[in-house]
């Protein structure tokens, strides 16, 4: 299964949420009390050996480079590009006793109407027990021409931003059930959500290696202080509150174990209006969104 997770929160593919940790943990398969604490990350800390704490050397690890087309870009159930270009470097390796994992992404809209963005993210997932993931992370984002929110086109909103966020993810649970809980800060915003994202092997049906469907469906909510950033909008800082669904479906094949092809379909709703209604006559975008997904990658 190590080949089939390359996913990442900076873009319409199906996310980081919901994947169990894979890298460099302990097999606890032997510990079935829920109320018992894997200590692999105080022993791996506790040991000295900073080889061993920083995965140098690390006998199973993942990295992919891939280059995806979307015909709409989709993050937090709203609309950030148009016929948009992705390239995303990702990385996922044992670290402290646990899976360390970095994403990089630039994501290049063709609708020049929306922002370029990069964007970093990198965190930590560790089993706590043999029924329960922790995930410890951030993002670091740019955009090279003023964003609200998640990436709605604003002349005079912020360009340099970040999240920060704590997850727990049930394990061997085949619907992988998540919830997660972040925090923006040029936004001052909470964000929650929750969601199912299982993955299916078709070896069974086709018999063939390396080719499954990977699902998401997931709920959020954001509540912002400042949704354009520092920028005032009619005399004040822009507060905005609202919810979102958002389904994705892939199908993926890993060809000899390096080459990944993968072509899938997404859809999203929020609440947060349709055209100009945001605060000042701000154009929302589009409240519903379908969108098709192309990519090709190539595994390390």
């Amino acid at each position: 299964m190590a080949a089939l997770f390359a996913f990442t929160a900076a873009n319409a593919r199906i996310m980081t949420y919901g994947l169990q940790s894979e890298y460099g943990i302990k097999d606890l398969s032997g510990e079935d009390s829920p109320l018992y604490i894997n200590p692999n990350a105080w022993d791996v800390f506790t040991s000295g050996d900073v080889e061993t704490m920083l995965g140098i050397n690390a006998t199973k690890s993942y990295s992919v480079f891939q280059v995806e087309y979307s015909s709409t870009m989709v993050m937090e159930g709203v609309k950030i590009g148009g016929n948009t270009m992705t390239a995303v470097l990702q990385d996922r390796r044992p670290l402290f006793g646990g899976e360390g994992y970095l994403d990089c992404a630039m994501i290049t809209p063709l609708d020049t109407y929306y922002s370029k963005q990069l964007r970093v993210l990198g965190g930590w997932k560790y089993n706590l027990n043999k029924y329960l993931d922790l995930d410890l992370g951030g993002t670091i984002n740019y955009a090279f021409d003023g964003i609200a929110g998640a990436g709605l086109p604003a002349k005079n909103g912020y360009l340099f931003g970040g999240d920060i966020y704590a997850g727990l993810t049930l394990r061997d649970i085949y619907i992988a059930p998540f919830v997660y809980v972040g925090y923006n800060s040029p936004c001052d915003a909470l964000k929650l959500m929750a969601g199912f994202a299982p993955v299916v092997s078709l070896y069974d049906i086709t018999h063939i290696e390396d080719l499954y469907i990977e699902t998401c469906i997931y709920y959020g909510y954001t509540s912002a202080n400042r949704y354009a950033g520092d920028h005032e909008i009619g005399g004040h800082y822009w507060r905005n509150e609202y919810s979102y669904v958002q389904a994705e479906a892939n199908l993926v094949y890993v060809y000899k174990k390096h080459w990944k092809f993968l072509v899938g379909v997404g859809y999203s709703y929020n609440n947060d209006g349709y055209g100009s209604v945001g605060q000042g006559g701000f154009d929302m975008g589009p409240d519903s969104n379908v969108w098709t997904t192309i990519a090709v990658g190539y595994v390390f």
